[in-house]
């Protein structure tokens, strides 16, 4: 396709050479004009909450992370897992480079000791 493209007059290889786009790269199509992301319609969605409710902005910001919350705990972990990604962006994924996939240990007794009154301590937040 590429030497269908050269043919027809369209340079396919437009990077210099860092990788990066050369002057004249005509680039890709990129988001359409008017379409909107995630994060502005969620900022939108909180103020038309804060508005309906008399409360602020801020107020309503927070109700929703303590409601996201609540269902994480309760094991709907998506419906926080999908605002945290699309508003701030996924966790980034490590990858493993040193072990080479081989067990490096498990955790101590000390480090059970210590999550599990951590999880305790999380069964007692009221929100």
């Amino acid at each position: 396709m590429n030497e269908e493209a050269e043919k027809n007059g369209i340079k396919t290889d437009t990077r210099d050479e860092k990788g990066r786009f050369a002057d004249g790269n005509p680039g890709g199509p990129g988001r359409p004009l008017g379409m909107r992301d995630f994060a502005t319609d969620f900022d939108e969605a909180v103020e038309e909450i804060a508005k309906a409710n008399n409360i602020t902005i801020s107020e309503a910001r927070k109700i929703l992370l303590k409601r996201a919350y609540a269902e994480a705990k309760n094991g709907k972990f998506p419906f926080y897992k999908d605002i945290m990604d699309r508003y701030y962006g996924e966790a980034q994924k490590l990858i493993d480079i040193t072990s080479k996939g081989e067990k490096i240990g498990e955790l101590s007794e000390e480090g059970k000791k210590l999550i599990e009154e951590y999880e305790e301590k999380l069964k007692q937040v009221k929100i």
